[in-house]
């Protein structure tokens, strides 16, 4: 699939509360087309012991929040110990090979990669190497 101008939102979005509406938002306003990249599970899921929390929303209900959102795109990938293996490096370059987006959207507190060493400042540093802005958003 081919993607016009995309701004592509970051986050594991385990409801939609201010901070996820703030991210939403922001990528509908552009440019371009508007997109979710998300995950099936949460990171707390596959690497806790213990039975995984009661979810804010199921899988389904997820897609249908972000269907009502008005969002162009949703892609939800499947979250387990190989996709976290992906170092910090080598996660925004699959980024700009896979969505060839001008501009990502996190959130103040976005980790990313193997054992989390990826954050806002990392993302910002990578896309200005790579050929996208990031638009980080402050808490709500």
């Amino acid at each position: 699939m081919k993607f016009s101008k995309l701004s592509l939102a970051l986050g594991t979005f385990d409801g939609l509360h201010k901070g996820h509406m703030a991210l939403i938002e922001a990528v509908k306003q552009g440019p371009g087309e508007s997109a979710v990249f998300t995950f099936d599970a949460l990171p707390m899921d596959v690497f806790n012991a213990a039975p995984p929390p009661m979810r804010r929303m199921t899988l389904d209900e997820k897609k249908a929040a972000f269907e009502k959102s008005g969002i162009d795109y949703l892609c939800i990938a499947h979250f387990d110990k190989r996709f976290a293996s992906i170092d910090h490096h080598t996660f925004p370059r699959m980024l700009r090979d896979v969505f060839h987006p001008v501009r990502l959207v996190a959130g103040y507190n976005y980790t990313y990669g193997k054992h989390a060493r990826g954050n806002i400042s990392t993302l910002i540093r990578d896309g200005e190497k790579l050929g996208f802005e990031v638009r980080e958003i402050p808490p709500v």
